[in-house]
């Protein structure tokens, strides 16, 4: 009878379950030891928006951030829930930088319905601000 593997195929097919094996180990561990981005650095900003006594919260307000860079504008915004009874507003998880921050009140009987403020995010802070909002000749302030 003859013998068909050699010492050396033996070897060789040897050799090539230890490649197949260790190219088989680093594609499944890879994925887990790639280099993943960093997390861009969060915070929070929370409060209330009162009426003009500063005690009787204000429904139906909402606040909206616009990301700026170098004086300018990034493009990027962040909306709060919209207030109800409370007067309470969230912002969770805002990337840290500066913003431009508006107040949008959805009453009929404010005729400026968006006042702005500029406010810095800091990383794992929550900022609480908050608002007390009149009328003065018809305008928000």
């Amino acid at each position: 009878m003859q013998q068909i593997f050699s010492y050396s195929n033996r070897r060789n097919w040897a050799l090539v379950r230890v490649v197949l094996l260790l190219f088989l180990l680093l594609f499944w561990l890879g994925p887990a030891h790639a280099s993943q981005p960093e997390e861009t650095p969060k915070g929070h900003l929370v409060g209330f928006i009162y009426k003009a006594d500063g005690e009787t919260p204000l429904n139906d307000a909402q606040i909206v951030l616009e990301k700026i860079e170098k004086g300018k504008k990034t493009g990027e915004t962040f909306e709060s829930n919209i207030t109800d009874e409370t007067g309470e507003y969230k912002l969770e998880n805002i990337p840290v930088g500066f913003y431009r921050g508006k107040i949008l009140v959805k009453k009929k009987h404010y005729r400026i319905k968006r006042l702005d403020f500029f406010i810095h995010v800091i990383a794992g802070e929550t900022n609480f601000l908050s608002f007390s909002l009149k009328k003065i000749k018809g305008r928000l302030s």
